[in-house]
Protein backbone atom coordinates (compact mmCIF):
# COMPACT_ATOMS: atom_id res chain seq x y z
CA UNK A 1 0.00 0.00 0.00
CA UNK A 2 1.42 3.26 -1.06
CA UNK A 3 1.70 5.30 2.49
CA UNK A 4 1.00 8.52 0.83
CA UNK A 5 -2.27 7.72 -1.17
CA UNK A 6 -3.33 4.48 0.76
CA UNK A 7 -4.10 2.52 -2.12
CA UNK A 8 -2.84 -0.56 -3.22
CA UNK A 9 -0.13 -0.98 -6.26
CA UNK A 10 1.98 -3.81 -7.47
CA UNK A 11 5.33 -3.36 -5.35
CA UNK A 12 7.73 -3.33 -8.17
CA UNK A 13 5.60 -0.14 -9.22
CA UNK A 14 6.25 1.68 -6.22
CA UNK A 15 9.49 3.03 -4.48
CA UNK A 16 10.52 2.07 -1.36
CA UNK A 17 11.87 4.54 1.29
CA UNK A 18 14.05 3.33 4.77
CA UNK A 19 14.55 5.78 7.55
CA UNK A 20 18.36 6.53 7.70
CA UNK A 21 20.80 6.40 11.11
CA UNK A 22 20.01 9.83 11.26
CA UNK A 23 16.08 9.35 10.92
CA UNK A 24 16.24 10.46 7.46
CA UNK A 25 13.86 9.10 5.40
CA UNK A 26 16.71 7.58 2.42
CA UNK A 27 15.41 6.29 -1.17
CA UNK A 28 15.73 2.64 -1.64
CA UNK A 29 15.61 1.42 -5.12
CA UNK A 30 16.89 -1.80 -5.32
CA UNK A 31 14.30 -2.42 -2.02
CA UNK A 32 17.32 -4.07 -0.54
CA UNK A 33 17.83 -2.11 2.46
CA UNK A 34 17.70 -3.18 5.98
CA UNK A 35 15.37 -1.37 7.90
CA UNK A 36 11.34 -1.37 7.63
CA UNK A 37 10.36 0.45 4.78
CA UNK A 38 7.66 2.68 3.31
CA UNK A 39 6.03 2.31 -0.10
CA UNK A 40 5.35 5.31 -2.27
CA UNK A 41 3.65 5.65 -5.30
CA UNK A 42 6.95 7.63 -6.99
CA UNK A 43 5.14 10.70 -8.44
CA UNK A 44 6.81 13.95 -7.68
CA UNK A 45 3.56 14.90 -5.49
CA UNK A 46 3.65 11.74 -3.55
CA UNK A 47 7.51 11.83 -2.43
CA UNK A 48 7.18 15.26 -1.73
CA UNK A 49 4.31 14.89 0.96
CA UNK A 50 6.47 11.97 2.37
CA UNK A 51 9.46 13.71 2.67
CA UNK A 52 7.55 17.04 3.75
CA UNK A 53 6.97 14.29 6.65
CA UNK A 54 10.76 14.45 7.31
CA UNK A 55 11.15 17.84 7.90
CA UNK A 56 12.97 19.28 4.62
CA UNK A 57 12.85 22.84 3.91
CA UNK A 58 10.94 23.72 0.35
CA UNK A 59 14.45 24.34 -1.60
CA UNK A 60 16.03 20.96 0.18
CA UNK A 61 12.71 19.01 -1.28
CA UNK A 62 13.02 19.99 -4.48
CA UNK A 63 16.92 19.44 -4.75
CA UNK A 64 15.50 15.96 -2.94
CA UNK A 65 12.98 15.51 -5.90
CA UNK A 66 15.21 16.27 -8.38
CA UNK A 67 18.37 13.92 -7.39
CA UNK A 68 15.72 10.75 -6.50
CA UNK A 69 14.79 11.51 -10.56
CA UNK A 70 18.00 11.01 -11.69
CA UNK A 71 18.54 8.36 -9.92
CA UNK A 72 15.64 6.19 -10.94
CA UNK A 73 16.75 7.21 -15.18
CA UNK A 74 20.33 5.95 -13.85
CA UNK A 75 18.64 2.84 -12.84
CA UNK A 76 16.91 2.51 -16.07
CA UNK A 77 19.72 3.02 -18.22
CA UNK A 78 21.67 0.61 -15.90
CA UNK A 79 19.46 -2.18 -16.43
CA UNK A 80 19.40 -1.93 -20.29
CA UNK A 81 23.35 -1.69 -19.95
CA UNK A 82 23.41 -4.74 -17.82
CA UNK A 83 20.50 -6.35 -20.39
CA UNK A 84 22.96 -5.23 -23.05
CA UNK A 85 25.71 -6.78 -22.19
CA UNK A 86 24.27 -10.17 -20.45
CA UNK A 87 23.14 -10.73 -24.64
CA UNK A 88 19.16 -9.74 -23.47
CA UNK A 89 19.06 -6.45 -26.01
CA UNK A 90 18.60 -5.96 -29.19
CA UNK A 91 18.76 -2.66 -30.26
CA UNK A 92 17.91 -0.40 -33.54
CA UNK A 93 16.33 -1.51 -37.05
CA UNK A 94 18.69 -3.87 -37.89
CA UNK A 95 19.39 -5.70 -34.47
CA UNK A 96 15.44 -5.88 -34.17
CA UNK A 97 14.66 -7.14 -38.04
CA UNK A 98 17.51 -9.92 -37.22
CA UNK A 99 16.30 -11.18 -34.24
CA UNK A 100 12.58 -11.21 -35.69
CA UNK A 101 13.55 -12.74 -38.59
CA UNK A 102 15.65 -15.54 -36.27
CA UNK A 103 12.27 -16.45 -34.39
CA UNK A 104 10.15 -16.86 -37.79
CA UNK A 105 12.88 -19.63 -39.15
CA UNK A 106 12.44 -21.67 -35.76
CA UNK A 107 10.56 -24.28 -35.18
CA UNK A 108 6.90 -23.81 -34.17
CA UNK A 109 7.86 -24.96 -30.49
CA UNK A 110 10.77 -22.74 -30.30
CA UNK A 111 8.87 -19.79 -31.30
CA UNK A 112 6.07 -20.54 -28.55
CA UNK A 113 8.80 -20.73 -25.66
CA UNK A 114 10.34 -17.37 -26.55
CA UNK A 115 10.99 -15.47 -23.06
CA UNK A 116 8.74 -12.21 -22.48
CA UNK A 117 9.75 -9.26 -24.20
CA UNK A 118 9.72 -5.80 -23.67
CA UNK A 119 9.72 -3.40 -26.64
CA UNK A 120 11.24 0.02 -26.23
CA UNK A 121 10.71 2.98 -28.74
CA UNK A 122 12.53 6.39 -27.69
CA UNK A 123 9.68 9.09 -28.05
CA UNK A 124 11.74 11.54 -30.41
CA UNK A 125 11.96 8.36 -33.09
CA UNK A 126 11.31 9.68 -36.83
CA UNK A 127 7.72 8.63 -38.59
CA UNK A 128 9.35 6.58 -40.93
CA UNK A 129 11.37 4.46 -37.88
CA UNK A 130 7.67 3.98 -35.92
CA UNK A 131 6.17 2.50 -39.01
CA UNK A 132 8.81 -0.26 -39.19
CA UNK A 133 9.28 -0.50 -35.47
CA UNK A 134 5.36 -1.66 -35.65
CA UNK A 135 5.77 -3.87 -38.47
CA UNK A 136 8.04 -5.41 -36.58
CA UNK A 137 5.80 -5.63 -33.98
CA UNK A 138 2.79 -7.10 -35.80
CA UNK A 139 5.48 -9.54 -37.56
CA UNK A 140 6.54 -11.03 -34.18
CA UNK A 141 2.58 -11.16 -32.60
CA UNK A 142 1.88 -13.27 -35.88
CA UNK A 143 4.81 -15.43 -34.99
CA UNK A 144 4.35 -15.82 -31.28
CA UNK A 145 0.88 -15.22 -31.37
CA UNK A 146 1.03 -13.00 -28.75
CA UNK A 147 0.91 -9.26 -27.74
CA UNK A 148 4.57 -7.20 -27.19
CA UNK A 149 4.64 -4.94 -24.07
CA UNK A 150 5.83 -1.47 -25.75
CA UNK A 151 6.94 1.48 -24.00
CA UNK A 152 7.53 5.21 -25.56
CA UNK A 153 10.08 6.90 -23.55
CA UNK A 154 13.66 8.76 -22.89
CA UNK A 155 15.17 10.12 -26.50
CA UNK A 156 17.70 8.41 -28.70
CA UNK A 157 20.51 9.88 -27.10
CA UNK A 158 19.36 7.96 -24.12
CA UNK A 159 19.16 4.73 -25.89
CA UNK A 160 22.40 5.59 -27.43
CA UNK A 161 24.40 5.92 -25.00
CA UNK A 162 23.61 2.23 -23.54
CA UNK A 163 24.62 0.67 -27.01
CA UNK A 164 27.99 2.60 -27.45
CA UNK A 165 27.15 6.44 -28.11
CA UNK A 166 25.01 6.26 -31.97
CA UNK A 167 21.86 7.79 -31.31
CA UNK A 168 18.92 4.60 -31.08
CA UNK A 169 15.53 4.62 -31.56
CA UNK A 170 14.86 1.19 -31.14
CA UNK A 171 15.13 -1.55 -28.28
CA UNK A 172 13.64 -5.01 -27.70
CA UNK A 173 14.61 -6.45 -24.10
CA UNK A 174 14.22 -10.22 -23.84
CA UNK A 175 14.45 -12.98 -20.47
CA UNK A 176 12.77 -12.82 -17.99
CA UNK A 177 14.35 -11.55 -15.32
CA UNK A 178 15.55 -8.69 -17.39
CA UNK A 179 12.02 -7.99 -18.83
CA UNK A 180 10.45 -7.88 -15.28
CA UNK A 181 13.39 -5.48 -14.01
CA UNK A 182 13.32 -3.10 -16.78
CA UNK A 183 9.56 -2.99 -16.88
CA UNK A 184 9.22 -2.25 -13.15
CA UNK A 185 12.04 0.66 -13.28
CA UNK A 186 10.09 2.40 -16.72
CA UNK A 187 7.18 1.69 -15.38
CA UNK A 188 8.30 3.89 -11.57
CA UNK A 189 10.46 6.47 -13.94
CA UNK A 190 7.27 7.49 -15.68
CA UNK A 191 5.02 7.79 -13.00
CA UNK A 192 7.71 9.94 -11.84
CA UNK A 193 7.59 11.53 -14.76
CA UNK A 194 4.07 12.72 -15.44
CA UNK A 195 2.45 15.70 -15.27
Amino acid sequence: MCIVTRKTYPKSEMLRFVAGPDKVLVEDLTGKLPGRGSHVLPSRENIAKLLKRSGLKAEELEQRIDRIGKALLRRLLDGLNLARRAGDLSWGMRGITEYVEGLSCADERQQRAQPPMLWLLAADSASNTREKFNGQCRKLKAITQSEQEVFELLDRGHFGAVCGGNEVAVMVVYREGMVRRVRADIVRLQTFLAP
